[in-house]
Order: structure tokens, then sequence, then C-alpha cells
């Protein structure tokens, strides 16, 4: 078994650095870096992204688009599953919004439940990967969504700075 090594200060100074918790940690609760005067642990800091990623569901939930727009990075870039073009930053996804069908025009979300959540922290660069179902009101079939977030630690918090979800083919019955 390969020896361990623990993470040293400089490890992150020096841009992103494929330093995974489940690899170069010994115990990742228990180690923990100083990140911007805070003392942070990875696991806090999958936590905090984790959070993130659900407000915004719950923020489009009760379409509350402050609560959503709070988790993104103002130049962010996203692949959104229904718009072709790569959308840059938050004035892109707005016009995005924009050309969407209104709540009229398409069947009604019922509930979104996001799972199977995989975080890999690296300093001030994180990716979360995980599955999103989307449930609707009367006969239209749930759509589940692959989602590939890249987050990247702010002054104020984690935010999203690329997202890419891509819609999966209705499951066999």
């Amino acid at each position: 078994m390969p020896q361990r090594r623990r993470l040293q200060e400089g490890d992150f100074t020096s841009g992103l650095r494929h330093v995974s918790h489940r690899t170069a940690l010994t115990t990742p609760q228990a180690e923990a870096i100083r990140t911007r005067g805070k003392r942070m642990t990875i696991e806090t800091d999958k936590a905090e992204i984790w959070h993130g990623q659900n407000e915004m569901y719950r923020g489009f939930e009760t379409q509350d688009r402050p609560r959503i727009d709070r988790h993104i990075h103002p130049d962010c870039t996203i692949w959104d599953s229904e718009h072709e073009a790569l959308v840059f930053g938050l004035d892109g996804l707005n016009a995005v919004r924009a050309t969407r069908p209104t709540a009229d025009d398409q069947p009604q979300v019922a509930s979104l439940e996001a799972f199977g959540q995989v975080i890999d922290v690296w300093g001030d660069v994180a990716v979360l990967r995980h599955m999103l179902v989307v449930r609707f009101e009367g006969d239209t079939p749930d759509e589940r969504i692959r989602n590939t977030g890249v987050w990247r630690r702010t002054s104020e918090g984690w935010r999203v700075a690329h997202n890419h979800e891509d819609v999966l083919a209705p499951a066999a019955s």
C-alpha cells in the first residue's frame, strides 16, 4: 500500500493540483486546511457545496431566482440541457431563462430529488457530480438528469463556476 502524505500548506498555492482527499489525507474528517483565515475541512467544504446545490433546487421549486443565483459565479459557464450553445455568465443564463416556455406551456414540476453526490475538493476548486430526478404533476414521466458542476471558493463562499447537465433517456420499464 502506498504511503499517504499529509497536505502541506503550499499544496494549493500554485494552482490546481490533483490531491484527492481519498488518497492524500489519512482521515478526511480530522485533516484541516487553513483557508482565508477560517479553519475549513474538506468535509465541511463538501457539506457547503452540497447544501448550495440543494438550495438552488429549493429556489427552483419556490420560484426564488435570487436564492438560485446567489450560488452561481457571475462569470460562470453552463451547458444547459435544453440550450445547445455554451452559456456565458449570469447575463447569458438570464437570456436563456427568458426563452423558456412559461409555466402554462409546460408540465408542472411536482418535486426535485438530488442524490448520489460525489464531491472532490482541491483547495479553492471542487467538482460535484450527482443525479437529479424531476417529478412532474399528472402523467408526464419523471426526467433523470446527470449533473456535473465545477465549484470555486470565493470570498462569499462556494459558487458554481461551470455546470453541465444531461437529460438521460427514460429508464426502461
